[in-house]
């Protein structure tokens, strides 16, 4: 049994209550990709691997990843945490050699000044990077026990690893997180 895939296809614009869809092949377009499939519908297609020819940066990792536990995936953990160090890294996610994450800060008081401070050299040297305040957006969230902040900082090709910690500082006191002593740390 033969199948034909088609990749693209063409929505024509018509009344909400009409809407109706069209193959790119129906309607004299040409088509970008045809795959015969000759496997039954219960049946993986077969690959020839010989022939697969992937760019290098997806056989050689070409960007830093994260080598821990999201903080926010364990949650009653995550609220502990924030309780005692009055800062949490909540996420942080690598995208085209850039890492962005979100902190959660005490709210203790109006002015605070949170930041990321992170090394590519095992802390011989270190860099910090400021957060920016992410408005709630929500009526009453003047009144938020907790704060989120964002961060991006961009990733050279060079960096073979990066740890970083977040630190808030508000009324004269600093507080840190750095995932319990490990550091948050990045790698291939």
């Amino acid at each position: 049994m033969a199948f034909q895939y088609h990749m693209f296809c063409f929505r024509k614009p018509l009344h909400a209550d009409q809407r109706r869809v069209s193959f790119a092949d129906s309607v004299g377009q040409t088509l970008a990709h045809i795959k015969i499939m000759t496997e039954g519908l219960n049946t993986p297609p077969k690959l020839d691997f010989c022939r697969l020819h992937l760019p290098h940066h997806e056989l050689y990792p070409t960007q830093l990843s994260p080598k821990f536990e999201q903080p926010v995936s364990e949650f009653n953990s995550f609220m502990d945490l924030l309780r005692a160090n009055n800062v949490i890294l909540e996420s942080a996610s690598v995208a085209r050699n850039r890492i962005t994450g979100m902190v959660k800060v005490r709210n203790i008081a109006y002015e605070k000044n949170v930041f990321v401070r992170y090394s590519v050299n095992k802390w011989t040297s270190s860099h910090d990077v400021a957060c920016y305040y992410i408005n709630p957006m929500v009526q009453g969230a003047s009144n938020a026990v907790y704060d989120t902040f964002s961060f991006e900082l961009d990733t050279r090709p060079s960096w073979k690893e990066l740890s970083l910690c977040v630190a808030f500082e508000c009324q004269g006191q600093r507080y840190w997180d750095n995932n319990r002593g490990q550091n948050y740390n990045f790698g291939f």
